[in-house]
């Protein structure tokens, strides 16, 4: 009997990522949902109901919406309300408030890089980093708010004209106007006081700067002693939000009058702005400092010995915050930029993943707590066409360098360290796991027939800079205690976004502030292509249909061709400019080689494409998802 196997079983690639995004308490008291709390006390058909309700995605859109992946952020603020520092954390229970990641200007950053790399063609060290740190300086910061406080004036002044004019609907024109101004605002600062350092400084530092290009001035006095020479200047923001002196003038005309009018309604709005924001959030005297003319306005009242106080002590809350905050969401950062690299790359034009993605958001350890309830769930799958899974991303296993120093002389520690490994740094148990954790992980999911892809982590001993056969052979030594070799894939090397040697970039002050380096687990980006090879639709895209039904069976696709490698290409830069050595490619490719999911960047194409795609016994990903696939129609009785 002949068996169309595309129309049989309706999908092919759906993948479960077990990884911790977020576990912080929401507003109805309860914490973010995870794979093994939402597992226990239901059976088999209320659990799949409720991962597919709280855990499945299809996009990373919807992965951002649902999980949020977040930081905290800590003000703290002194018994006189002056703002005295801003700390940040990825732990809810260190307690702050929320900052949303991927809303964050560094965020953002790393993701434009990818997408810069993907086409530029560069290796990373002729990639221009600049625009990476231009959307870290403040300076960005700064010209947004100075467009915002100018239009919140604009459009509040243009309504109470159309008022004058008895013109209601022109006056709810300009205040819808006004009102998303306040909103956006009010969105941008609401938890993160940080942002406002940047504007409050550079407000300072204008009122100094204008005193020093020699404007009228003249002598006030402050108590006994008298002041130094002050402007003779009120400060007024121009129609670009920018502070600018301007001269005082004897006169009041009508025009000023209305102008002072509407400067009174811009504050008092502000002030509404500020009192929305939750309490103990935001610095709301800086925040009308920044935003509200009439208080901004108070700062020429102050020496200028006292503004360059101002200058420096806000200078160095805001490079601490900065660095506190970089040091908090380096790991994260990772994490997060991986998921969103698996949807780039198993998703359809879109990026949607039409099977979905589970999000475990739950640790290894909380896995093997929970053992029977998780084995259970992932059994009941088996036999189910839409809710079967195929794949799994595991975290990063912890790698010890292979560049240490040896000597004639090493001995070993004679001391009872217990489970303790003394060579893990403070790094790789943050971030990985060990290779112990992945071989108890791969036995549950092989039983279930889930193929499995992990990679070690060490961003610089295991990128594409460190390639080499001492890594190979290490990762080969290290995977040896991997029971499950034929389900397992080990992908290698880790992509890098921003490395080390590029982190270092100028601050306020001239102050030099460390961003964390970031790379991809090439995991994430391995089995985002495995699970495109899996999808008719993306097949459909890349090949005729003919040549999926002839050449390019749904099941069994050879990655390893280069034709279809090429199809499915990597979409990160080339790293290195230098072809793989022969010893290197042939450790790799031959048939006692470590096995694995190997990336390789040459002189001959844009982007990182796919050399081996092997499980761990080096045997073709296809023979066993063929298997498995072949397995799952068995037991589900469609032959």
């Amino acid at each position: 009997m002949d068996f169309d196997f595309k129309k049989t079983i309706p999908q092919n690639s759906r993948t479960i990522i077990f990884e911790k995004f977020n576990d912080r308490e929401l507003p109805n008291g309860e914490n973010m949902p995870n794979l093994c709390t939402l597992l226990k006390g239901r059976n088999s058909e209320e659990a799949v109901n409720a991962v597919s309700k709280e855990l499945l995605v299809h996009s990373f859109n919807e992965f951002k919406e649902k999980f949020d992946p977040t930081v905290y952020e800590k003000i703290n603020i002194g018994a006189d309300g002056q703002l005295l520092g801003i700390s940040y954390s990825i732990d809810s229970d260190d307690g702050g408030t929320p900052v949303s990641l991927c809303s964050h200007d560094f965020y953002k950053a790393v993701h434009d890089i990818i997408e810069s790399k993907s086409n530029s063609g560069k290796n990373n060290e002729d990639f221009d980093y600049q625009k990476l740190y231009d959307a870290l300086k403040p300076e960005s910061i700064y010209k947004r708010a100075k467009r915002r406080r100018s239009e919140a004036k604009e459009f509040l002044f243009n309504a109470m004209k159309e008022k004058k004019k008895n013109n209601p609907d022109g006056m709810k024109k300009w205040l819808r106007l006004a009102q998303t101004t306040f909103n956006d605002v009010k969105n941008e600062y609401s938890g993160s006081a940080l942002r406002l350092l940047p504007l409050a400084i550079e407000d300072s530092q204008k009122i100094i700067n204008g005193r020093n290009d020699g404007n009228d001035t003249k002598q006030i006095e402050t108590g006994a002693e008298k002041a130094e020479a002050l402007p003779l200047y009120s400060l007024k923001w121009d129609s670009n939000g920018e502070l600018k002196p301007v001269k005082q003038e004897t006169t009041t005309h009508n025009n000023d009058k209305q102008d002072d009018s509407c400067t009174q309604l811009v504050a008092k709005n502000w002030e509404k702005v500020a009192d929305s924001m939750e309490e103990g959030t935001v610095d709301k005297n800086l925040f009308m400092s920044v935003y509200a003319e009439q208080k901004n306005m108070i700062l020429q009242t102050m020496s200028t010995d006292e503004l360059q106080q101002r200058v420096n002590v806000m200078s160095n809350i805001y490079n601490v915050a900065q660095q506190s905050f970089f040091n908090a969401i380096g790991l994260l950062v990772q994490k997060v930029a991986g998921v969103e690299q698996f949807f780039r790359h198993a998703g359809d034009e879109k990026g949607e993943v039409k099977a979905g993605v589970i999000i475990a958001n739950c640790t290894i350890d909380d896995v093997f707590e929970n053992e029977e309830n998780v084995k259970n769930f992932l059994e009941s799958l088996k036999t189910s066409p839409k809710e079967r899974i195929w794949f799994a991303v595991l975290p990063s296993a912890s790698y010890e360098s292979v560049k240490k120093n040896e000597s004639d002389n090493d001995f070993e520690v004679e001391l009872d360290f217990g489970d303790m490994n003394i060579n893990d740094s403070d790094d790789n148990t943050k971030m990985s796991v060990s290779i112990g954790d992945i071989n108890r992980m791969t036995k549950i999911l092989k039983d279930c027939g889930i193929l499995s892809f992990f990679n070690f982590y060490d961003p610089e001993n295991t990128s594409f800079i460190a390639f080499e056969e001492k890594v190979l052979e290490h990762y080969q030594e290290e995977t040896e205690v991997i029971e499950a070799k034929d389900s397992v894939v080990l992908a290698f090397p880790n992509f890098t976004v921003v490395p080390k040697n590029k982190c270092g970039f100028e601050s306020v002050n001239g102050k030099e502030l460390c961003i964390p380096p970031v790379y991809i687990d090439s995991a994430y980006v391995a089995a985002g292509i495995v699970a495109a090879t899996q999808t008719e639709k993306i097949q459909q895209k890349k090949f005729s249909k003919s040549k999926i039904a002839d050449e390019n069976p749904f099941v069994h696709f050879n990655l390893e061709n280069r034709e279809n490698s090429d199809k499915f290409l990597a979409n990160f830069n080339p790293e290195r400019r230098l072809n793989m050595r022969t010893e290197l490619k042939n450790l790799v490719t031959g048939k006692s080689g470590i096995g694995g999911f190997c990336f390789r960047s040459d002189t001959q194409v844009k982007q990182a494409f796919v050399l081996t795609a092997r499980t761990l016994n080096n045997k073709p990903l296809y023979q066993y998802i063929t298997k498995q696939y072949l397995n799952f129609m068995k037991d589900c009785k469609v032959y």
